[in-house]
């Protein structure tokens, strides 16, 4: 098969898993005819390790020109080594071979992701290797023979019977074109039927609000906000990114109306402020709905060693007027691939996670890697959340699909099948992250 002497490869049953699932797969090995008394090997190692890395691209300026400086950091937080197969006397017979595995992933691994702002990059990645371990390296010149797969997880979490959150009313003092201008208050109460969430899910907001101030409120913004931040030997870079929105003219809320009498002088001006706050009035009884969905293009929450993915939702009252505040009531969000042992998970079996304790063995379908080829609403005091409805959003996002890698194998392709190896996680060796995935209180 090929000039090569060894050649080696590794696939999947599938091209991405849920966090808590089982992976399955297997690692090709052909050591040509032409090698009469087989290779040195020792050992054929398996590795599946999880990192995340960072680059943050910027610039200084010197004598004219532009220098461009690139900080980089990485930090692996999932490793597991195991060997698959010893070879007798450290040396492999020439021949065409199989090497079955399957191994449980932890459930609290983090989504793949990427993330790019010009030249700089963050990145979460898995990548699934196998070597073929020969004493000295396999030689003066060349390194351990072997081959990399890059395997696609999602996160996932136990669905929670209530996740949803109803923040108090709160007293906000309102501002003018500086902190010293006091103009009055506004009261907004917000609720969100759930904080927990899946791609494509929808999410309702209900919220009442009373002006107290002499300030024009000329609109209500509910938006659901997704930050990406990465920071590289104290550099950082963040993207922003709505992803979805609503707004609501003020004139259809008349509570929002000014309220209080509007001052006629300013602090700014070095003169007294002529303004008397009026009493707080109590909220309107009614709440007023709006629905959210998250896109299926967005990340998971995640919170690593140098990138965080974090998901914000926020009613907001838009004052008039450039410098003017503006209340908010903001929620943070966990958005999640997959409920672990829904029906709907992405990479589970039968939509359900099979424990170590009952996994078995399934057979992969025949295929290698191509370097083994010859030839290559509204509610009353306390609000009440509907059912998610099943309408779409109008928001689309672009997303790569996943396809899983298949190649046809060779007609002379006749190997000898080992059992299949069902790596356990107690006897690897598991880096934990060095921080959650996501915190969230």
């Amino acid at each position: 098969m090929g000039n090569s002497p060894i050649t080696i490869g590794v696939e999947t049953d599938k091209a991405s898993y849920g966090a808590g699932s089982t992976l399955r797969g297997k690692v090709y090995l052909s050591i040509s005819s032409r090698q009469s008394t087989g290779v040195a090997a020792e050992v054929l190692q398996l590795r599946l390790v999880g990192k995340e890395s960072a680059v943050v691209h910027h610039t200084s300026s010197s004598d004219g020109d532009t220098n461009n400086h690139y900080e980089r950091a990485s930090h692996t937080f999932f490793q597991v080594d195991y060997p698959l197969y010893t070879f007798i006397n450290q040396r492999a017979p020439s021949g065409q071979y199989e090497y079955p595995f399957q191994f449980n992933l932890p459930h609290n691994l983090p989504s793949t992701m990427k993330a790019k702002d010009g030249q700089s990059t963050c990145e979460v990645e898995y990548e699934l290797v196998a070597t073929l371990v020969q004493p000295g390296g396999g030689g003066i010149f060349s390194s351990h023979p072997n081959s990399k797969k890059t395997i696609e997880v999602w996160a996932t979490t136990t669905e929670p019977a209530d996740s949803s959150v109803q923040h108090p009313a709160d007293d906000i003092p309102v501002n003018g074109c500086c902190c010293c201008c006091p103009k009055g208050s506004m009261t907004l109460e917000a609720c969100v039927s759930k904080t927990i969430v899946q791609h494509n899910d929808p999410i309702q907001v209900q919220y009442r609000c009373r002006n107290n101030s002499s300030m024009d409120v000329h609109a209500v913004k509910i938006q659901l906000e997704q930050v990406i931040e990465w920071t590289c030997n104290a550099r950082s870079k963040k993207l922003t990114k709505i992803l979805d929105r609503l707004e609501f003219d003020a004139d259809r809320y008349p509570e929002l109306d000014a309220t209080a009498p509007r001052s006629s002088v300013c602090c700014i001006g070095g003169g007294p402020v002529r303004y008397s706050l009026l009493s707080s009035t109590p909220l309107p009884p009614e709440f007023h709905t709006g629905q959210l969905r998250v896109p299926e293009g967005a990340c998971d929450t995640y919170r690593g060693s140098a990138i965080s993915v974090k998901h914000v939702l926020s009613v907001v009252l838009v004052s008039s007027g450039c410098c003017s505040s503006n209340p908010e009531s903001a929620t943070s969000m966990q958005v999640v691939k997959a409920f672990s042992g829904s029906n709907n998970s992405i990479g589970f079996d039968d939509g359900k996670i099979i424990e170590p304790s009952t996994a078995t063995a399934t057979a992969v379908a025949p295929s290698a890697p191509s370097d083994l080829l010859d030839n290559t609403n509204t509610a009353a005091a306390a609000p009440v959340f509907a059912q998610p409805s099943s309408s779409t959003s109008n928001h689309q996002f672009e997303m790569e699909p996943v396809v899983a890698e298949a190649h046809v194998l060779p007609p002379d392709w006749n190997a000898q099948t080992a059992q299949v190896v069902e790596i356990p996680m107690a006897e690897a060796m598991v880096i934990e992250p060095s921080a959650p995935p996501a915190v969230f209180k």
